[in-house]
């Protein structure tokens, strides 16, 4: 996936390139059932939702500040294409990362970086297993990533390998 660049209301143009598509290859390491290290190759995609967002309520916003990828029309987030630099570098290390399963039944692993205001960068994402057809393990969809502030969904966490052993 190939996100266009956008160009705000003032003329300033935003790269997208750190939200285009992926693959990424992740080590397993060796567990009682699977004595060798597996090499997994995992198609990783960046949603809308990491650089935009929603009006709030009664917001009501120029044409020019919104991108147009779908009909849904969200507003371009400075902070969110800030934060969303990081993206590639938090799924290159998330092997080991602890993630938590929300009640939309995906998953959410919190990141080590933080707004100044304290607030976490929270990365929701879906796992699925790929087709055949596509030469990739599995599919990573980074459906959203933004900051939040004390959210934290109960339950165990998990660390991302499990989930894609468990998948594979």
């Amino acid at each position: 996936m190939q996100w266009a660049a956008y160009v705000s209301c003032h003329g300033k143009r935003y790269s997208l390139q750190h939200f285009h598509g992926r693959r990424q290859t992740y080590r397993l390491p060796p567990t009682a059932t699977r004595p060798r290290a597996r090499d997994v190759t995992v198609g990783v995609k960046f949603g809308l939702h990491c650089f935009t967002r929603r009006a709030a309520a009664n917001e009501s916003a120029e044409p020019c500040a919104i991108y147009h990828a779908n009909p849904e029309g969200r507003i371009f987030c400075e902070t969110r294409h800030a934060m969303g630099e990081e993206l590639p570098r938090i799924v290159a290390t998330m092997l080991d990362r602890n993630c938590y399963l929300t009640d939309r039944r995906n998953h959410v692993l919190f990141s080590t970086v933080r707004t100044e205001a304290g607030e976490d960068y929270a990365v929701f994402f879906a796992l699925r297993r790929a087709s055949p057809k596509t030469g990739l393990d599995a599919n990573l969809m980074v459906l959203s990533a933004h900051p939040r502030r004390g959210f934290r969904p109960g339950g165990k966490p998990d660390k991302f390998r499990h989930l894609l052993r468990a998948l594979l």
